[in-house]
């Protein structure tokens, strides 16, 4: 385990911000405060929960619940992986799982075997959990973040079994192997008096030792076997005030002595002690062996290396680092203590030799964990995702599912159906609100994410800002980029753009750093541009860069004392405050009045209104001056609050991380201050806030009176006439302690964006954290809480009728509210480029072919791949009802498709409810291993059924029946309750392994899922071609010219394959061309094929005629077919899939091109291609034109055609079941690629000399066409996507290869 360094003024400042403003609450809740500083008798002091209640509704944190389910337990789990940057990793000991933490405030947890996201877990801090381990048997994971504390965490169910510490500074450190922590003891009650610092056993819960004088240390780090621990004490003389933690008041600097403590826990006594400095790191890392300590230096970013026997330091290693750049995430040791894992938020990990400190290697990662036993490393991608393995000898890596990337922006068109969402992944996705899906993904050309984005719907034109400063034009219909209007920053440079179109479209208002462009659409010219002059510099920057500056005017030996005190200080570097310096002056946000040529612009410390026209300031809204500051300040210095911090002792051990001095107050030397209630409180530190008049979201009200604005400090809405706040009334005052009683001036908003008006104007929306709150403009009182978001929210916007909400996050998701209720109504997710799943909160969902098997389902704890319930739950019909856009005709296409695939798998409705009978299966062997040195699995497993006998079990290796589709036939066929072994074959590298059980009234239980890899030797692969071509029949009237040609051709390729250099594996052919492809010579075919091996490839490639009879049914034209009579020696396609059935190959592709080789939809009509495509030349149909049962009309014949009499799909809902749903009829696991669909004819033609399907088939395999990763090979689902759209544009649509059979789990190299 490598623990995340506390570290970056982002996390530090925002907890200590926190920590601070709740001070405040508790030294005046709800009652006055007396001149004896006593309180009143109602008054009592909050429990830990109620603290941290309040602390979570303070930065609007949501509270923690359970995922939502179906009404009869299942759960949709989303491969969607982290959508913000990952920043700790770990690896459990059995190697079967990894956990993450990420930006996204999320911990996840994945199986290393299947590759899959298991589980999510929330209610962390902004930058997710600080430390992460496993238990030593693997089943409970382990998390440390500084607000939460520890927390032990059940892996199977995603249950908490115990927290360790909770509140402010409660984070501990916990061993690398799971088993002991160190933390204080829980509790944040100011009157609960000093903590004690425990060691825990994680294990049972139970306190190992309390440390002597504990309540002056903290822990600092722990031996990964839990047995040395080292804690740094800090004596403080005297105690603070409130003053001089906020820089103000009559401070004196305490005399503030630091030690490192080293201590034995199994023999429970202090081993060393040395003396250390503040500018030291606060956190540190012990080398296995316990001989070194490593810290960083926090002001050089340099790692020093520290003997723990002595104290001194032996070596001192730069890590390349510097200011605000790559910020430490992960540091740590390997097992063996020989080296040194180094990662960076800038996403650069380095391994360093100990003790010499050469670099030995450096890989893209933003967080890094060994395996326990060094042979791995678990790695993470900078931007999110999925974290991933490298194996150290041999450098090859396992990738995991994943894909998400945050929201950070949202447009939505003026009639409501179409929205925008800009991705911090680097591209804005065009959502079409009808149907649920992504329309378009337009990409920012350098790669960097998606600031913001804005829609012209009327010129149908999107605007980008990408965070390089590019600024982007788009057609929308076209998908093209128009123009661009800003070309990007140098390399390594970055900002944070905002764009909006004004009123009329013609112009677009682009904000960049600190100042405003005009430019006009139609040229790409810039037009005006307005300079925003930065305000004075903000104090909190002036104390970093000069702490003495908080004691300006004050007692001059008390500003002497901290002078001589500013080399125990860490150095801040120049060019970080310099960074800093400039970002404060960048505009945030900016809103267009809705009728007048005013723009209101918010930075981190103030916003102003300007005139666009005139590039003028109107005005400034600040609602107190610093006069009023002033006076504020000296109020402050007249009142201690002593009683208050001497309850607040808790607060005492986070003082010395404090990034400034700390001091007491002097006595008070004016008079005694009069008491103030808690309401005057509020207005005073509200007056304090000079620095939190800022605002990161901005909206106008529709009649532009109002401007909301949100910032650090929280909501604001300000008259635009008078620049006046207004304030709502204030509430009644409560007596005794309310946690839900947090005014709006202490809702500090640290990571939270958005605000948005309604409609009417009638209500107000702001993102507070992870929650959505929406308000009474007029009143003031709030409405309604949103809660969904598991991380921040950073944009949201009403539809036009007002009746629902659209919000987007850091987590990833577009969600859809329903303000009637309250509810979510669905909720979007783009993964990767055009992928994308919708879900509804009764997890119906609809999602990209593509992405289909990123999704699955949590049934009692026990995950299932997604074909076990798609067929339920994949319902875009229910999706479109709930999202409320499409109309009511496309709603019943939809439907009318959904049921269509019900038939198909020969199933209704009624049988997918939760009350339908099934057989159960169990897979009775332990836990399977991740990795296995052997070509088989024993796996015992255990059927039941308490209805009927049992009839066979099925086994599946990547989703192929290894025993045939026939299964292993149960003996004793009055079994009820059979128990057998089954040895499984495996194939090298990754098994997905299934077993269910079929009874003998043909229904199939559940199938059991485990997954292994295999590592065994393997011989070469080999392949094993089939080539039936059919250009000469026996009646001559039938003649076609390339089918033949095309089988040679194919035939001839992959023989050329085994002359390459480097190929080991064999390449077997067969031809059955012309005379010789007769339906015994073809069924012959299938004895030659059972000589292949388990990690072979075959291919089986048919050319010719097709046709169907009157029943429909296909048969393929063999050279001796009789047209009247196909079934007399017509192949029909069944024997094609009964050629690959059982054969020990697992790796089967069927390639037919063929007329109606795809699927027969019954019930639709021909469609007859166009005479001529694709250039001159004779095209030819491969169909017998003349056959019995084929109507070349766009007619159907009224019998046979729809014998249900069901409504007939449109053409475009048979495409769309084609495209969208998943054919989860297995068969044989072959891949099937049809040349056409069923109710289509195959062309071929003098100017491609193939048929048409053919020749986009060579040419993706010999010219690569369709090697779209440009990795030197072609897979199935490459040739595919390359196949059909190549055939759809040579025929211009005329004709469409389909996928008849896809195996979307095993998607191997065909070439």
């Amino acid at each position: 385990m490598i623990r995340r360094q506390v570290g970056g003024c982002l996390q530090f400042g925002g907890r200590t911000m926190t920590i601070v403003g709740l001070a405040i609450i508790l030294s005046s809740c709800s009652v006055p405060l007396g001149l004896d500083g006593r309180r009143g008798p109602d008054f009592r002091m909050p429990n830990d929960d109620e603290m941290q209640h309040m602390m979570d509704r303070q930065r609007g944190k949501a509270p923690t619940k359970q995922p939502p389910v179906s009404t009869d337990g299942v759960q949709v789990v989303l491969q969607t992986g982290h959508a913000g940057g990952i920043r700790a990793v770990a690896l459990s000991p059995n190697g079967r799982y990894i956990a993450s933490s990420g930006q996204d405030e999320t911990v996840k947890l994945w199986d290393v075997a299947s590759g899959q996201e298991v589980r999510t877990l929330t209610g962390y801090g902004m930058l997710g959990s600080d430390t992460l381990a496993f238990s030593p048997d693997s089943t409970r994971i382990i998390t440390a973040e500084t607000g939460s504390g520890i927390k032990v965490v059940e892996v199977a169910s995603g249950r908490d079994v115990r927290t360790v510490g909770s509140g402010p500074a409660a984070g501990g450190m916990v061993s690398a192997d799971g088993r002991i922590a160190a933390a204080h003891e829980r509790g944040f009650s100011m009157s609960a008096g000093k903590r004690a610092l425990n060691v825990i056993d994680l294990a049972t819960g139970h306190t190992i030792w309390t440390l002597p004088d504990s309540e002056a240390q903290s822990p600092i780090a722990l031996s990964p076997d839990g047995r040395i621990l080292l804690t740094r004490r800090v004596d403080i003389s005297m105690p603070m005030s409130i003053g001089s933690m906020f820089g103000f008041g009559t401070p004196s600097l305490p005399s503030m002595q630091q030690e490192l403590l080293v201590w034995d826990i199994p023999a429970k006594k202090l081993r060393k002690k040395w003396p250390i400095k503040t500018v030291e790191g606060a956190g540190g890392e012990i080398s296995p062996d316990g001989r070194w300590l490593l810290r960083e230096d926090l002001s050089t970013r340099s790692l020093t290396l520290t003997d723990l026997d002595t104290g001194k330091p032996v070596h001192t290693i730069s890590t390349g680092a510097s200011g605000m750049s790559g910020m430490t995430n992960s540091l740590g040791f390997s097992p063996d203590g020989k080296l040194l894992a180094f990662a960076t938020a800038d996403g650069t990990t380095k391994l360093i030799e100990i003790p010499g400190g050469r670099v030995q290697t450096t890989v893209q990662s933003s967080a890094v964990s060994f395996s326990q036993d060094g042979t791995q490393l678990v790695l993470a991608p900078r931007d999110g995702g999925a974290p991933f393995l490298r194996d150290l000898s041999s450098g090859k890596e396992t990738r995991l599912a994943g894909g998400a990337s945050g929201v950070t922006d949202l447009a939505l068109a003026p009639h409501g159906r179409t929205l925008v969402a800009a991705m911090e992944g680097g591209s804005a996705k065009y959502w079409d609100l009808a149907t649920g899906q992504i329309a378009r993904s337009f990409d920012c050309p350098g790669g960097t994410g998606v600031r913001s984005v804005a829609i012209n719907d009327a010129a149908a034109v999107l605007a980008t800002g990408c965070m390089d400063g590019s600024i982007w034009l788009w057609d929308v219909n076209a998908g093209r980029k128009v123009r661009n209007l800003l070309p990007p920053l140098p390399t390594g440079e970055f900002v944070f753009p905002t764009v909006r179109f004004t009123r009329e479209g013609k112009d677009l208002i682009v904000a960049l750093r600190d100042r405003l462009m005009v430019l006009d659409v139609a040229t790409g010219k810039e037009l005006r541009r307005i300079e925003i002059p930065h305000g004075p510099r903000p104090k909190a920057l002036s104390m970093m860069a000069d702490p003495a500056a908080a004691y300006e005017g004050l007692d001059l030996n008390l500003k002497a004392m901290m002078e001589e005190r500013a080399s125990d200080q860490p150095p801040i570097d120049p060019k970080m405050l310099e960074k800093m310096e400039e970002m404060a002056g960048w505009i945030q946000a900016i809103a267009l009045h809705p009728h007048q040529p005013l723009v209101a612009v918010g930075k981190q410390y103030e916003m102003s209104l300007w005139d666009l026209h005139t590039g003028q300031l109107v005005k400034q809204f600040r609602d107190v001056s610093r006069q009023q500051v002033k006076a504020a300040r000296e109020r402050m210095r007249e009142q201690e609050y002593q009683q208050a911090l001497d309850d607040a002792t808790s607060l005492k051990s986070l003082l010395p991380s404090l990034p400034f001095g700390l001091g007491r107050s002097s006595p008070a030397t004016s008079k005694a201050p009069e008491a103030r209630s808690m309401d005057d409180r509020f207005d005073l530190v509200e007056e304090l806030g000079e620095d939190m008049n800022g605002a990161n979201s901005l909206a106008f009200s529709p009649d532009g009176r109002w401007l909301l604005a949100d910032g650090t400090k929280g909501k604001e809405v300000w008259d635009v006439t008078t620049g006046k706040k207004l304030r709502p009334p204030k509430s009644p005052r409560r007596v005794g302690f309310d946690p839900m009683s947090i005014p709006d001036n202490m809702e500090f908003n640290i990571d939270g964006m958005g605000a948005a008006f309604s409609p009417d104007g009638r209500l107000a929306a702001r993102g507070h954290g992870e929650v959505i709150k929406i308000w009474d403009v007029a009143t003031g009182q709030d409405r309604l809480e949103l809660i969904g978001h598991t991380a921040a929210v950073k944009s949201m916007t009403f539809a036009p009728d007002g009746k629902s909400l659209i919000s987007g996050g850091s987590d990833g998701a577009v969600r859809i509210w329903d303000l009637q209720t309250g509810k979510e109504r669905a909720s979007l997710m783009a993964l990767g480029q055009e992928d994308f799943v919708a879900v509804t909160p009764d997890q119906y969902y609809r999602a990209s072919k593509s992405r289909i098997k990123g999704v699955s389902f949590r049934v009692k704890g026990t995950l299932y791949p997604f074909e076990q319930f798609d067929l339920r739950f994949n319902r875009p019909d229910i999706l479109l009802s709930r999202l409320g856009m499409a109309s009511q005709e496309a709603i019943q296409s939809y439907r009318l498709a959904y049921e269509k695939r019900l038939r198909k798998m020969g199933l209704t409705e009624q049988m997918l409810g939760s009350d339908f009978h099934l057989p159960e299966l169990h897979i009775l062997t332990g836990e399977v291993p991740v990795s296995v040195n052997q070509t088989a699995l024993a796996l015992r497993v255990k059927a039941s059924d308490s209805k009927y006998a049992l009839d066979r079990f099925n086994v599946f290796v990547n989703d192929i029946p290894v025993f045939g589709t026939a299964g292993i036939p149960i003996p004793d066929r009055q079994a009820k309750t059979p128990e057998q072994e089954i040895l499984v074959p495996l194939v090298p590298g990754r098994n997905k392994i299934q077993v269910s059980v079929l009874n003998q009234q043909g229904t199939e239980s559940l199938r059991e899922t485990v997954y292994t890899t295999s590592t065994a030797e393997a011989a070469a692969p080999e392949v094993y071609v089939v080539g039936i071509g059919v250009s000469e029949y026996k009646d001559k009237a039938y003649n076609l010219r390339y089918a033949a040609k095309d089988a040679n051709d194919l035939l001839n390729t992959y023989k050329a394959v085994e002359q390459r250099p480097g190929i080991k594996g064999k390449v077997h052919l067969l031809d059955l061309t012309n005379q010789k492809a007769t339906r015994p010579e073809i069924r012959k075919a299938k004895d030659w094929l059972k000589q292949s091996k388990i990690n072979d490839l075959v291919v089986v490639f048919a050319a010719g005629h097709g046709m169907t009879d009157e029943k429909s049914d296909y048969y393929f034209g063999t050279h001796d077919i009789d047209p009247k009579h196909p079934a007399t020696n017509g192949l029909p396609y069944e024997d094609f899939e009964n050629l690959l059935d059982g054969i020990p190959a697992l790796q089967k592709v069927l390639l037919l091109d063929t007329c109606f080789s795809g699927e027969i939809e019954k019930d639709q009509a021909v469609v007859v291609a166009q005479a001529e495509t694709g250039g001159s030349g004779t095209v030819k149909m491969r169909s017998f034109k003349a056959a019995r049962g084929v109507t070349v009309t766009t007619e159907a014949s009224e019998t046979g055609s729809n014998p249900t009499g069901a409504p007939r799909l449109s053409n475009e809902m048979v495409k769309f079941q084609q495209d969208w749903f998943a054919d989860l009829r297995r068969g044989t696991g072959a891949a099937v690629i049809s040349s056409s669909s069923g109710n289509e004819y195959s062309l071929e033609g003098e100017q491609w000399k193939n048929g048409v399907f053919t020749y986009a088939l060579l040419n993706g395999l010999k010219n690569h066409g369709a090697d779209a990763n440009k990795d030197q090979v072609v897979t199935v689902s490459e040739l595919q996507a390359y196949v059909i759209e190549q055939v759809r544009k040579l025929t211009q649509g005329g004709q469409n290869p389909t996928a008849r059979r896809e195996n979307l789990e095993y998607d191997f190299v065909v070439y």
